[in-house]
């Protein structure tokens, strides 16, 4: 986008504080008025739109990044303008789909033309069709497996909406030429490009363990402060794969690293990577932090939260011991219940649970739904590529005055808590 920016002679009508409604007017639609005319460009890049990730509702098979941008008009907001960091891809994909549509070119055109060729990235993809067939090695994605007690491959993942919110295919080679390009603020960005990237927008709230300074966030780059030095960095995960992209400007320092697992991949690299810059910056072994342990206790924390009763306390803590009995029988609750955004939500009764699967191409959760008192109940989903990931969420039903269940409400956005999303139920 910044390409776009400076580029006044085909884009005079944007800037990073162009309204994003002023370049899609018809697509861009947010549940506020006010917030649709005035998100600009810059507050999509730096997370402060009052949008939270909303991550379920993007992605289902066959959807198209102009599909996952029009359902924004359905997602509940949770923060004023400008007042909060919230992390949400969908806004990012957005940008992607404003520079698809100024440019009248397909994202990966873009960035070859633009980014790639320049750099010599002759391994860098953005879908997974082209990556197949350049003939390139690809690595196998991988999840563990507690019953098999190894790790076992998983699919590709084949986003196929937000593009421009991650999705790259690529190694380490190529992506260090990316790197060293911000490090040392060289073309094909500009000078005023450089800078605008790397200016802080928004304070994070987020650990600050080993830091001299909050976390700050500028357009697509997290920035701190470590034992004195200026460090830029972000990470990333998708289904089997983790990255994190890192340099320090005035060391002249930087570091790709990547590993095809999903979630404990972005741990062992957070613990290999702070071992190698706390032996560039020389930093004593009694004072570095101990990120191994840390990720351990991330790793008890989940597996304490696998165990049903812990998380009904969590979300139910009155209701774990009033126990009143649903309505109706539980098979009268399966059915398909229908979000404008989230689309359908298909659950069935089986073996006396309610089941119901979350697929799309980002996340791809098997969920259980259990009863906790009248029409209350909560939910825990596995993601089939990522055991470490799990989902929780407090779920209640609706029923009319004629006995009918009519709704299925569930917190898949934790921001919006305590409020839920609604589906509507349209067949049993």
């Amino acid at each position: 986008m910044s390409l776009l920016v400076d580029d006044n002679e085909n884009y005079t009508n944007v800037q990073w504080t162009t309204p994003i409604s002023e370049l899609i007017r018809d697509d861009f639609v947010l549940a506020d008025d006010y917030l649709t005319r005035h998100v600009t460009l810059q507050d999509a890049l730096s997370h402060r739109t009052g949008m939270p990730r909303h991550d379920i509702s993007y992605g289902q098979d066959g959807t198209t990044t102009r599909d996952m941008v029009r359902s924004l008009r359905y997602l509940p907001l949770t923060k004023p303008l400008r007042t909060t960091f919230q992390y949400c891809n969908i806004m990012v994909g957005t940008v992607g789909y404003v520079m698809e549509q100024l440019t009248g070119k397909r994202l990966a055109e873009v960035f070859m033309e633009r980014i790639w060729k320049p750099l010599n990235m002759t391994s860098t993809f953005l879908h997974l069709e082209t990556a197949l067939k350049s003939r390139k090695p690809l690595a196998t994605a991988y999840r563990w497996s507690d019953s098999a007690k190894d790790f076992q491959a998983v699919p590709y993942p084949n986003q196929t909406s937000g593009e421009g919110d991650g999705s790259m295919i690529s190694n380490v080679l190529d992506y260090s030429k990316w790197v060293r390009m911000m490090m040392t603020r060289a073309p094909p960005l500009s000078p005023a490009a450089h800078q605008a990237l790397v200016t802080p927008q928004m304070i994070m709230d987020t650990d600050t363990v080993g830091f001299s300074s909050p976390a700050l966030y500028g357009q697509g780059w997290m920035l701190q402060t470590y034992r004195g030095v200026d460090v830029v960095f972000h990470g990333g995960a998708v289904n089997g794969f983790g990255a994190e992209v890192f340099y320090i400007p005035s060391k002249c320092w930087g570091i790709v690293m990547a590993a095809n697992t999903a979630t404990t991949s972005n741990m062992v690299i957070d613990i290999l990577l702070w071992q190698l810059v706390d032996d560039l910056l020389d930093v004593p072994t009694n004072e570095r932090v101990d990120r191994n342990a840390q990720h351990e206790e991330d790793m008890d924390r989940i597996r304490q939260m696998r165990n049903t009763t812990l998380a009904r306390q969590l979300f139910y803590p009155s209701g774990s011991t009033a126990h009143l009995p649903q309505s109706l029988p539980l098979e009268d609750y399966a059915g398909s219940y229908w979000h404008p955004a989230y689309k359908e939500l298909l659950l069935k009764y089986r073996n006396g649970t309610l089941e119901a699967k979350v697929r799309h191409s980002s996340l791809d959760f098997e969920v259980t739904i259990y009863h906790v008192t009248g029409e209350f109940f909560f939910c825990i989903g596995y993601p089939a590529w990522s055991p470490e990931e799990t989902l929780y969420a407090p779920a209640e039903f609706k029923i009319n005055a004629g006995g009918e269940v009519v709704g299925f409400g569930v917190l898949f956005e934790p921001a919006m808590s305590p409020d839920k999303i609604w589906f509507t139920r349209v067949r049993s």
